[in-house]
């Protein structure tokens, strides 16, 4: 089973992951000399983000400390997290795989990049709703979504909107 299809499948399971949390208890991931996001995560592999908004050109990228719009593809680790939940949904640790600093944002709307932190439920988004053609990508602290200017390629998050293209994402 490919890695994107073990993720759908992930989105779709509502149920269960409870179960899948205690069994794994406390262990700590590591790749390479990195310490995985979450104390309690399991790394499921590397993706792009790209956005549906504007022209469809843009691709989430980081320089280690900002977060913007790229026209070239770049990979995010996928940590799935078993500490947080949004409305019975997982939520996630996405880390770039260039920089290894992860995705964060704050209540004002800033996405950035910053040292993954396991004690940082800014830290923490789940993919959520979402149309045919993609998914949201909302901060489980702020319950702000990712949300991408389609002519700049700025990054930020605002309130959730799945009919807004600028904040539907898939791979």
């Amino acid at each position: 089973m490919s890695l994107l299809t073990s993720f759908r499948a992930l989105r779709r399971r509502r149920h269960g992951l409870a179960a899948g949390a205690a069994a794994l208890g406390t262990a700590v991931l590591a790749v390479g000399l990195t310490v995985a996001p979450a104390s309690a995560s399991q790394y499921y592999g590397t993706l792009p983000f790209h956005s549906l908004g504007g022209n469809q050109q843009w691709y989430l990228g980081s320089n280690g400390s900002g977060v913007y719009g790229t026209t070239g593809a770049q990979q995010w680790d996928f940590f799935q997290s078993y500490e947080y939940y949004v409305g019975g949904q997982t939520t996630w640790n996405f880390r770039a795989a260039g920089t290894g600093s992860c995705l964060d944002g704050n209540y004002a709307g800033a996405v950035y990049a910053s040292p993954c932190d396991s004690n940082n439920t800014y830290q923490n988004w789940s993919i959520g709703g979402g149309n045919s053609l993609g998914f949201t990508v909302q901060s489980y602290q702020t319950g702000l979504c990712l949300n991408i200017d389609p002519g700049s390629g700025a990054v930020n998050a605002i309130g959730c909107n799945w009919n807004n293209l600028n904040e539907v994402w898939n791979w």
